[in-house]
């Protein structure tokens, strides 16, 4: 009887560093994943760029999100302009929806709620950082304007109906559920930049890929988030 309990205690701690090896194999798999498809995505992206013909247009949306950034205490309620160009298959990270029963036409409202679109979700505040330092410090935190100003949305539609890909990336598609709203695991964005000689400021879009690390769920119908870039 001792020889089978040792047995079963060696069997059940075995069980546990597998599985504890299983979930952190799954996460890296999944970052894994996501990076790969950013590589295919390049060239989607780019013959897209290729084929938009005529003068670039730029369309702006002011929204103001009411969610905390990065331990603020207070909401900056300050309405901050996004835009985004014909020239890029891309959409507004979030937007100021009309009406407060409507269905978010943009990929990211749950996860960043405006102020007329508060009860779409349930986040209050959001934890957003930038790619880990090389000395392995953690990421500098984004914020607000940052986000809305110098980052939109990957309009995978556009891409699909273009025939320049045949569906959006897996990890675009997960999502995790906290409570009754669905929040993506991975936010498919563009970072602006302006290219060397290029035609105009923010003429050129690098991908960046930002992955969900936490939430915290307190219980009381409120949600806390986590993201960090890993691309």
């Amino acid at each position: 009887m001792i020889e089978v309990l040792t047995v079963i205690a060696i069997v059940g701690t075995l069980a546990g560093v597998v599985s504890a090896s299983t979930v952190g194999t799954g996460k890296a798999s999944r970052t894994a994943a996501a990076r790969e498809d950013a590589s295919i995505f390049n060239s989607a992206i780019a013959e897209y760029f290729a084929d938009q013909p005529g003068r670039e247009q730029v369309t702006a949306s002011s929204v103001t999100v009411v969610a905390l950034f990065n331990d603020e205490t207070e909401p900056d309620v300050v309405d901050v302009e996004q835009s985004i160009s014909n020239r890029w298959p891309e959409t507004f990270i979030t937007e100021q929806l009309a009406d407060i029963g409507d269905i978010p036409l943009t990929p990211y409202a749950n996860e960043f709620p405006t102020i007329n679109a508060e009860s779409s979700g349930l986040v209050v505040a959001v934890n957003i950082r930038g790619l880990d330092q090389p000395n392995g410090d953690l990421g500098p935190a984004i914020t607000r304007a940052e986000l809305l100003e110098q980052y939109t949305a990957i309009d995978f539609d556009l891409l699909v109906s273009g025939g320049y890909a045949t569906a959006a990336s897996e990890t675009f598609r997960q999502t995790t559920e906290a409570q009754v709203v669905d929040f993506h695991t991975h936010l498919w964005l563009f970072k602006k930049s302006t290219s060397a000689g290029g035609s105009g400021p923010d003429d050129s879009r690098d991908i960046a890929l930002f992955r969900l690390i936490s939430i915290d769920d307190s219980g009381s119908g409120t949600v806390t988030l986590g993201f960090k870039r890993i691309r």
